[in-house]
């Protein structure tokens, strides 16, 4: 998080001491490609809160995002289509998340440069017969890379705490991502072997750096769950990083290291 908040902050130097007269921009061809939101009121976004728009015409886009509107059910958006409108350095986008959630966002673009845009965000959720409303000042950094092969197989690494510490616990973990969307996880005991998690469900799919996951473990009291990480690959080598928010509202780092094997 601290490169890409360092990345942020020199791209940010640059606009207040250039500016950007946007009127010779020609918006469409600028905005095509993959962005994600990672400010919000200059303040970090959590990671499970961000989410990414794919503007692939002057017309068409789509969305991929967590929805925690819909509590314990492990919903996800996942590469949702939504119709968009260009005036001016108004954008909007329209489309619904699901069956349930219709979704409005007006964007009004006061910067917009090749790896950053810079917008006054107003965020529409209709979710049934109740109205969720947001509006903030967004910064979305240009996200144009594709994991969705690379991390097709098994990759091992220290399972973390089930804390907000962010540390390992000591142990080894597995991952194992299919082609078809779902995923293995797997525990290491104490004698070596590797045992599978029992679970009703595991899904995931990436979008540009985002790795968005869901599961719901098999047993008494148990939810479903889902999760967002910024990820890279590397040849053989997988890390996942995570900004995180506690229920006191404060936040914390979070990362993880994997090996394919």
């Amino acid at each position: 998080m601290r490169v890409k908040a360092l990345f942020i902050a020199a791209l940010l130097a640059v606009f207040f001491f250039t500016g950007c007269d946007i009127e010779h921009v020609s918006m469409s061809a600028q905005l095509q490609g993959k962005w994600v939101l990672v400010q919000a009121n200059n303040q970090d976004v959590p990671t499970d809160g961000g989410y990414v728009i794919t503007f692939t015409s002057s017309t068409k886009a789509y969305v991929s995002m967590l929805l925690d509107s819909m509590e314990d059910t492990g919903e996800w958006a996942q590469k949702v289509p939504v119709d968009i409108q260009i005036n001016g350095e108004n954008v909007t986008l329209n489309g619904r998340l699901n069956d349930e959630i219709s979704y409005n966002v007006v964007m009004r673009i006061r910067s917009l440069y090749d790896d950053m845009m810079i917008c006054d965000c107003k965020v529409t959720q209709f979710i049934g017969l109740d109205t969720l409303y947001e509006e903030y000042s967004g910064v979305f950094l240009r996200d144009d890379v594709d994991y969705s092969q690379a991390i097709i197989g098994t990759w091992e690494g220290d399972e973390l705490r089930d804390d907000d510490s962010g540390l390992p616990d000591g142990k080894r973990c597995r991952f194992e991502f299919l082609q078809d969307g779902t995923y293995n996880y797997y525990r290491q005991n104490a004698d070596g072997s590797w045992e599978k998690s029992a679970d009703a469900y595991s899904y995931y799919f990436s979008d540009g750096d985002v790795l968005f996951m869901r599961w719901r473990n098999l047993g008494f009291g148990t939810k479903s769950n889902s999760i967002s990480w910024e990820f890279e690959i590397r040849k053989d080598m997988m890390r996942w990083k995570a900004l995180r928010m506690r229920e006191d509202g404060s936040t914390y780092s979070i990362a993880s290291d994997f090996k394919k094997i």
